[in-house]
């Protein structure tokens, strides 16, 4: 019976290297250079006259707390270690810690020239944004890989955007700030999903490994037979065994 395959979201580990230079650029040109910060603040004060009523904003950032964070955080986590095992839900909650870490100590110790006439302190990256990217991230490595990664993708989406407009329509943050979180999310994330493809070694799609604990060594090593089909496992012949083995998933 033909199935429909769903195609694979994924961080990977490429997307590393070009958050962290997008990353770098943002803060170069839109901190760094006094035409970026002008357009910076422009495009800052434009969106908080444009959103004339902000009483959504600002109950969004005050839910968005140290204790809040760790709440969901630490509920992420534990869902994710009784699901997927404790390796995935440790990644998880790492990774999330470590966007929001991260966002904190360079917003500390990145410089913020004073080009513009009413300079203000450095607030790249946003901390708030990194927050909810943080957990935004621990949610994408939670799922797995197919249409509950999708999934996971379209719900926090839209929490990462709101978060990041609140930010901007308060006059909290400026814009390079929210999307230098976002990038920084990126570049943890990618590194996260790296690290699990290789240390967790998954089966291609419509394939089961043979390293499956419910076939024997014999079994494995013996060619299979056409005529006797199988439910959940395919076995490969001895000349064709692939490279590396683990344990495939059918969810």
């Amino acid at each position: 019976m033909a199935t429909t395959s769903v195609p694979t979201f994924t961080l990977r580990p490429s997307a590393a290297g070009w958050a962290a230079t997008g990353f770098v650029l943002l803060y170069l040109l839109s901190v760094g250079t006094a035409g970026g910060q002008r357009l910076d603040e422009a495009a800052m004060q434009w969106t908080a006259a444009s959103v004339t009523e902000d009483g959504w904003a600002e109950a969004l950032l005050t839910g968005v707390s140290g204790g809040s964070v760790l709440l969901v955080g630490g509920a992420l986590a534990i869902v994710t270690a009784l699901a997927r095992g404790l390796r995935a839900g440790a990644l998880g909650a790492l990774s999330g810690a470590v966007v929001l870490l991260a966002a904190e100590v360079l917003k500390l110790t990145l410089a913020r020239p004073d080009f513009t006439v009413q300079a203000l302190a450095n607030s790249f990256p946003s901390g708030h944004v990194a927050a909810v990217t943080g957990l935004a991230l621990a949610l994408l490595l939670a799922a797995p890989a197919g249409r509950w990664r999708w999934a996971a993708l379209l719900a926090v989406t839209p929490a990462v955007a709101l978060t990041g407009l609140a930010t901007i329509a308060l006059e909290w943050h400026r814009p390079s700030d929210v999307l230098g979180s976002v990038l920084l999310g990126v570049v943890i994330g990618a590194t996260a999903a790296g690290w699990e493809s290789r240390t967790v070694g998954r089966a291609p799609a419509g394939r089961s490994s043979s390293a499956d604990p419910r076939v024997s060594r014999s079994d494995q090593a013996r060619e299979p037979r056409p005529a006797t089909p199988t439910a959940d496992l395919v076995l490969v012949p001895s000349d064709a065994q692939p490279a590396h083995s683990g344990i495939s998933s059918s969810t």
